[in-house]
């Protein structure tokens, strides 16, 4: 399901690149991973100098202490020319 339930990303940015982002994001292997077992997963978009950092997270584990990678996971997409 390519549907993300809880979102933060840049105020301003275009839906069009979010959802490249987020579809690029989706291709890195730690992200496919991570998202194949994920239930409640979100994400939280922003830039860094040359690339975009997509956090994926999964509602029950996203910011409990002890939880490890279960928390979730940060990867790095170029920004498109």
């Amino acid at each position: 399901d390519d549907e993300v339930p809880f979102l933060r990303a840049p105020e301003g940015l275009d839906p069009g690149t979010l959802a490249s982002v987020l579809e690029a994001s989706r291709a890195v292997p730690d992200a496919r991973h991570y998202l194949t077992w994920a239930r409640y997963p979100h994400a939280e978009v922003r830039r860094a100098s040359a690339t975009w950092v997509v956090r994926w997270s999964d509602a029950r584990y996203d910011g409990q202490q002890g939880a490890g990678g279960l928390s979730g996971v940060e990867v790095e997409v170029p920004v498109a020319p």
